[in-house]
Order: C-alpha cells, then sequence, then structure tokens
C-alpha cells in the first residue's frame, strides 16, 4: 500500500512550485525587459558622450569655478573668515550654498567650525574672496 502521507506531500510541493512559478514569471520578465532599457540608455550616454567629446561639465549650473593656479595646502581658511567674508559680501547663507553649490546646512556647520571645507569646496571659497560684491550679484542672477 503506498504511503498517503508522501503522495500528499508531493502533490502539495508540485502545486506550490506551480504556483510561485506562475506568480514570478511575469515579474521576472519585467526584470528581463529593465535590464534591456538601462543596457540600451548606457549606450546612449557612452554615444552622446563621445559626440559631445568630453564629459559634462559639472559646475554649469552658476557656481563658481575652481581654477587649478591655487595649491590647496595653502589655503587657509577658519570658521570666523568664513562668516566675516559673508557677511562682507552681504550673502546669505544660503546664497553661499547655491554659490558653492552645497547645501545650506554645509555653509552653517563650516561656520560653526563643528566640520571644515574641504577638497573642491577649500579652492570655491578661494576663489571667492577675491570677487566683488557685483560679480557675486551676477552671479546669483544666473542661478
Amino acid at each position: 500500500m503506498p504511503n498517503l502521507a508522501k503522495i500528499l506531500k508531493d502533490e502539495i510541493s508540485r502545486l506550490a512550485r506551480k504556483e510561485a512559478k506562475a506568480v514570478a514569471q511575469p515579474i521576472a520578465l519585467q526584470v528581463r525587459d529593465l535590464k534591456k532599457t538601462a543596457t540600451q540608455q548606457k549606450r546612449q550616454i557612452a554615444q552622446l558622450q563621445k559626440k559631445l567629446g568630453k564629459k559634462p561639465d559639472q559646475t554649469a549650473t552658476g557656481s563658481i569655478q575652481v581654477g587649478s593656479k591655487i595649491p590647496e595646502r595653502s589655503i587657509r581658511i577658519s570658521p570666523a573668515s568664513i562668516r566675516k567674508h559673508r557677511q562682507r559680501l552681504g550673502l546669505s547663507q544660503r546664497e553661499i550654498g547655491l554659490l558653492l553649490d552645497v547645501s545650506t546646512l554645509t555653509v552653517c556647520k563650516w561656520e560653526s567650525g563643528n566640520t571644515t571645507p574641504r577638497g573642491r569646496n577649500r579652492k570655491t571659497i578661494a576663489e571667492l574672496r577675491k570677487m566683488g560684491i557685483r560679480e557675486i550679484r551676477d552671479r546669483l542672477g544666473k542661478i
């Protein structure tokens, strides 16, 4: 006599696999289509960048463009100097953040001394020190 429990267990397992496959198959098709779309988009981006002949400029939004003339080590920045230059130019922390392409919270942390600017931000602050009020207002008008 066949083992009824084993036969029942095998049948339940078979039906469960069948149901799981029915549910998973449409999702698998969607994943396949999304992967295909992503691959096409990567190719298109590569072609467009090749067509441009260069990578897109990240500072095109109106933020200050950094010249490589200033060595990073020679730039001395303190929280008080950041605040002093901002007030000298009559700008808010938000406006300085827009010019430097950072958040208002970042500027606040720099001025309070919780963090210090690094890398590109040190150089942009040095460039900002050299600018006059009119030039700053012109750049803010473009943003």
